[in-house]
């Protein structure tokens, strides 16, 4: 485990979070905080879509040198029972937000987009009432099942063309592929299904967990050859990512939005995940501490609950008032439910299908 990595979890699952506090627009003091910073929230899925890739990487690399068909069914079953329960919990609590609001659409869409969620395949359809439909945030986790599908035969890939496992190779197809991205976006952007295009479609959203196995893949091999480290060079290697993180964040508004659902934040992002798994530096040791780490265990239900506790709270006048209170009784609740969810639903189920599986 790397529990700085598990740590940061959070801190993206509360950018997300914060990037869909919209009602704080509806308070002049906040206005401005949300319009040019807490909006920019989004991006913390792209930090889930890399982190995913790398840590799928650090665990598996070596698994997948061979394919077989109990490798592929052992490992689906793993990330099924990591995702999915949640996933079905969130997605039945968002139905009853219909009991108050009425149904959206007819009963035979509804169905349909319903299946299309049930079957985490909702992020392949361009259509707003599909993947944004029952429990929003549920769209990132049908590109996270998509990579999985993907995820051994890139690993077995890598293993048969040795130079891919080059660091000299790596770079170069990093830097050429993340090239090829930003120009992709570049040049075919301004149509009407940008935003599901480059935010949404989990076959364009791969790209962000490639560049994540690659630099798993990269991680290990340095990591196999020196495991020392200078403290003092992590520690400004640390604080460098973490200020070029927010100099990508300070230029965002000037940047095409379709550049900054994904490709633009990519290398801060990547360069973040890089340096703190190192887990040598100054700010690695703020961020082992166990509160920390709980809470980044926990990221995966808070992020798909928050916008349900949204939802519930927007509805309650007092809640509404002020937007300090709001925040602090949503990010409560939420934290609060999330708790419980990890630790009586998420963990058990998790545990109980992975057992009932290997029984067969």
């Amino acid at each position: 485990m790397i529990n700085t990595l598990t740590s940061l979890r959070f801190f993206a699952a509360l950018a997300v979070f914060f990037s869909h506090l919209a009602i704080l627009t509806t308070f002049d003091e906040t206005k401005w905080l949300f319009e040019r910073i807490l909006y920019q929230g989004y991006l913390g899925v792209t930090f889930f879509f890399v982190l995913s890739g790398f840590i799928l990487t650090f665990n598996y690399f070596d698994k997948f040198k061979t394919i077989s068909k109990a490798k592929l069914k052992t490992f689906l079953i793993n990330r099924v029972a990591r995702i999915y329960p949640v996933y079905v919990l969130t997605f039945l609590l968002s139905i009853t937000l219909f009991y108050f609001n009425g149904l959206p659409f007819d009963i035979k869409t509804l169905s349909s987009v319903a299946l299309a969620n049930l079957t985490l395949t909702q992020s392949f359809i361009p259509d707003m009432k599909y993947y944004f439909s029952f429990n929003s945030p549920g769209w990132s986790i049908s590109d996270e099942m998509f990579f999985y599908l993907l995820f051994p035969f890139v690993i077995f890939l890598m293993h048969k063309f040795k130079f891919l496992k080059n660091i000299k190779s790596l770079v170069i197809i990093c830097v050429l592929f993340y090239i090829s991205c930003f120009l992709f976006v570049w040049f075919t952007k301004d149509s009407p299904l940008d935003h599901w295009k480059f935010y949404v479609f989990p076959v364009f959203r791969f790209g962000d967990f490639l560049i994540g196995v690659l630099l798993g893949v990269a991680f290990k091999q340095l990591n196999s050859i020196s495991k020392k480290g200078n403290f003092a060079l992590f520690t400004f290697l640390e604080g460098l990512s973490i200020v070029c993180f927010v100099i990508a964040l300070y230029f965002a508004p000037h940047v095409h939005v379709s550049l900054t659902y994904g490709v633009y934040y990519l290398p801060s992002l990547a360069l973040i995940i890089w340096v703190f798994a190192q887990q040598r530096g100054f700010f690695s040791r703020l961020l082992v501490h166990r509160k920390l780490i709980y809470l980044g265990e926990i990221s995966f239900s808070f992020y798909l609950l928050h916008r349900t506790v949204f939802k519930y709270t927007e509805k309650v006048p007092l809640f509404t008032s002020n937007a300090l209170i709001y925040i602090l009784i949503t990010l409560g609740i939420t934290l609060a439910l999330s708790h419980l969810v990890y630790k009586y639903f998420e963990i058990p189920m998790k545990n109980r299908i992975k057992y009932k599986f290997s029984r067969y």
